[in-house]
């Protein structure tokens, strides 16, 4: 009977998930469409598995697989075995009874429930695999971190991801009240903080009486070398499950300390997507080697809807509707990084990544939306020696824009801690 969710097939490089029911993910709409499937597909049994099982992340074996090395990859297949093939059979029984009800035929539905109910006791603890499998997965993941062919942190999983939302400028009076400090040809030399500007280049205010400078996109894979020590590296999309991108790092085992660290891009995206996708990652690199433990109180709905601007199609109806000047697009249809397939903990991580994206891409447009972001990422981010020399941000609070919509108050002037 057919399978909602996908069979493992083996294929180049890994594991391929074939569908076929043809439940499709959101489209990517560049790249390859097959990759695109089943990493969608691979998500999917990963966040059933961890909720199944109780645990935090069920590790791809592909990159142990794609080095050809079955042997270390066998403990995670083996000690999976017990308790994923009884959740995986239940699970078909789902599809089973669903398929079976579309046919209206209401004895296969009651055999699908069954399986279902079969699976389900089969992949309990008193079945003893979930211990093994638990055992297993530690086991894999203590390899795969030994190995350090792929310590993925954090990963791009789509390449649907936009350019802010222009926002209105605001005057550079309205930023520097008093008289700004600048050297003789202009420069601004300290951030409106009061702290120091010795970067090679600030996104946001640069000179005395200048708009809002972006960083220049043709300045990140040259900004990602100078911060890891190395230029992003475009790879086939089997090399990274099929994500768009990843930001990995690779520790010494004893002392904790980054011994390498890169950006990885899938190499069938198109420029336009892959200077996007590059921008997130390099906002991982920021984030995770200037301020990392940048916290996110007081700001999570402002995070969620910066990510929202930046990950929902601008041409959505609501978002249409809103630019007009109509309802803004209710909190409970923003994109999210849950929505995007990412598990509870890369949360915060995938918001930040995605507000010093929109700080280096407009200034203007994170300054307007939220000045309390953009304060909190200047605070963290500025002082770090080792982000400061290449990279600085700069801009003041300005009125906040809830929803995408200007209040007319200037009471958040205020800088923002």
């Amino acid at each position: 009977m057919a399978d909602p969710f996908g069979t493992l097939a083996p294929q180049q490089g890994g594991l391929e998930l074939v569908n076929p029911l043809g439940m499709l993910p959101p489209q990517d709409r560049v790249g390859d469409p097959a990759a695109n499937l089943a990493a969608w597909r691979w998500r999917q049994w990963e966040n059933m598995g961890r909720a199944a099982l109780g645990i935090d992340q069920l590790p791809n074996p592909a990159p142990l697989l794609a080095r050809s090395d079955p042997m270390q990859a066998a403990p995670f297949l083996v000690g999976m075995v017990s308790p994923v093939a009884a959740l995986h059979d239940g699970l078909r029984g789902i599809g089973t009874m669903q398929a079976a009800q579309a046919a209206g035929d209401p004895w296969g539905a009651a055999a699908g429930m069954g399986n279902f109910a079969l699976g389900m006791t089969g992949a309990l603890p008193l079945a003893g695999g979930i211990a093994r499998a638990g055992q297993a997965i530690d086991k894999s993941a203590s390899m795969l971190a030994r190995d350090a062919r792929l310590a993925m942190q954090n990963a791009s999983k789509s390449a649907m991801i936009f350019e802010p939302p222009t926002r209105p400028p605001r005057p550079f009076e309205a930023d520097y009240r008093k008289e700004p400090l600048a050297d003789a040809s202009g420069r601004l030399t300290h951030d409106i903080d009061g702290n120091p500007l010795t970067a090679d280049r600030v996104a946001g205010r640069n000179v005395v009486g200048g708009d809002e400078s972006a960083y220049p996109r043709t300045e990140l894979k040259s900004l990602t070398k100078s911060i890891t020590g190395e230029g992003p590296e475009r790879v086939p999309a089997s090399r990274i499950g099929g994500d768009a991108g990843r930001y990995y790092e690779i520790r010494d085992r004893r002392s904790g300390k980054i011994t390498r660290s890169g950006v990885l891009l899938r190499s069938d995206l198109d420029e336009a997507a892959a200077d996007r996708v590059l921008g997130h990652e390099v906002g991982h690199v920021i984030s995770m080697r200037g301020a990392a433990d940048i916290p996110t109180t007081g700001m999570v709905t402002d995070l969620r809807r910066i990510y929202h601007d930046l990950n929902t199609d601008p041409t959505d109806w609501r978002v249409l509707r809103e630019a007009k000047g109509g309802a803004p697009v209710e909190q409970r249809f923003w994109t999210s990084p849950e929505s995007r397939g990412y598990p509870a903990k890369d949360v915060n991580n995938e918001l930040w990544a995605e507000a010093i994206r929109a700080y280096m891409s407009d200034p203007n447009y994170l300054k307007m939306t939220s000045p309390k972001v953009a304060a909190r990422i200047r605070k963290y981010v500025n002082p770090n020696p080792e982000i400061n020399p290449y990279i600085q941000f700069n801009s003041l609070a300005a009125p906040a824009l809830p929803f995408g919509m200007l209040l007319p108050s200037m009471l958040d002037e205020v800088r923002q801690p």
